[in-house]
């Protein structure tokens, strides 16, 4: 997760959705019966292993990029002064 300065400070979360994609897709071949390489299934599942995570920062950036819209106008005085 980083802070993408072009596009006005917005908090970007490193993880691709080509991963999630792979992750479904796999899943979702092997449930169907087909055979899915060997290397295929690998990298799928250290995918797995950081899809939660993922998942839960693209949440948690959501929500700080969206914060100020979402806010009251009085609250952004008491915002602004805490930080």
């Amino acid at each position: 997760m980083e802070f993408d300065y072009e596009a006005g400070g917005l908090l970007k979360v490193n993880y691709s959705d080509k991963l999630v994609t792979l992750v479904k897709d796999s899943r979702m071949l092997s449930e169907m019966g087909f055979k899915v390489h060997k290397d295929i299934i690998q990298v799928t599942e250290n995918a797995k292993k950081f899809y939660k995570e993922g998942v839960t920062l693209k949440q948690v950036a959501n929500f700080y990029n969206s914060m100020g819209t979402q806010m009251i106008e009085c609250q952004k005085p008491m915002m602004l002064d805490k930080a």
